[in-house]
């Protein structure tokens, strides 16, 4: 499966640790990020690195993962380190993910999403009332004229982390959600159709109804994925 997606070569070099999916520009297909550092100083044998650059792959659809030059994907990415677990969040609220990666020597890296030309989101926070109050078990599939995409709260995101527990769908050009379906634990499913774009919503367990959190302050146009770190 790495060989067809791309994603073999690229790695093969890398010991990675962390790794998460996101959509840095919110064109619908999920990009992937990498924390890369070895277990041990192999580097007197001539070509193990010890410290490692991190990797952003671009989802590239139907043609696979595209490795982005780290002077494209932004200052983080250039740097060589002992990175270990890596989350997702959206910490300043605008509607872009950004991730946080632990060192195995060094302080936590703050990674912000700064790409400045992306497509249409929708967001979902979600409260269980018969589930368990984080929704954890809980899946939404959105509907759009361009896409059918589906996510889901879990417990644990990879090695030594739990992301936000908040959903992102990027929606490229689409416009209009027409349909959203989200599935608790319980078995308890809420639908929503026509639900306005570029807005963060909160969605409490059978109550059959949205809660506006936010309209977000993201242009709705598509571009290059771009970081810095904090």
């Amino acid at each position: 499966v790495a060989h067809q997606c791309r994603l073999r070569l690229p790695s093969l070099p890398k010991l990675g640790f962390g790794v998460q999916f996101l959509d840095a520009d919110l064109d619908g297909q999920l990009d992937l990020v990498v924390a890369n550092g070895h277990i041990d100083d192999y580097s007197a044998d001539g070509h193990t690195e010890f410290r490692m650059q991190p990797q952003f792959f671009a989802n590239l659809g139907a043609a696979g993962f595209r490795e982005i030059p780290a002077s494209t994907s932004g200052p983080y990415f250039e740097r060589h380190t002992l990175g270990r677990s890596l989350a997702r969040l959206d910490w300043n609220g605008d509607g872009l993910e950004d991730f946080a990666v632990t060192h195995l020597d060094a302080p936590v890296s703050l990674v912000e999403n700064t790409t400045a030309d992306v497509g249409r989101q929708i967001v979902f926070r979600l409260q269980g009332i018969t589930s368990n109050r984080d929704a954890v078990g809980a899946s939404v599939r959105v509907r759009t004229p361009q896409h059918t995409l589906t996510r889901e709260i879990t417990a644990g995101d990879g090695f030594q982390a739990t992301n936000e527990r908040v959903l992102v769908f990027g929606l490229g050009a689409d416009d209009i959600v027409q349909d959203v379906t989200i599935d608790w634990p319980s078995g308890i499913s809420d639908r929503f159709t026509n639900v306005p774009v570029n807005t963060s919503w909160m969605v409490i367990e059978g109550r059959n109804r949205l809660f506006a959190s936010r309209e977000s302050p993201i242009p709705a146009l598509q571009g290059q994925p771009r970081s810095g770190e904090r």
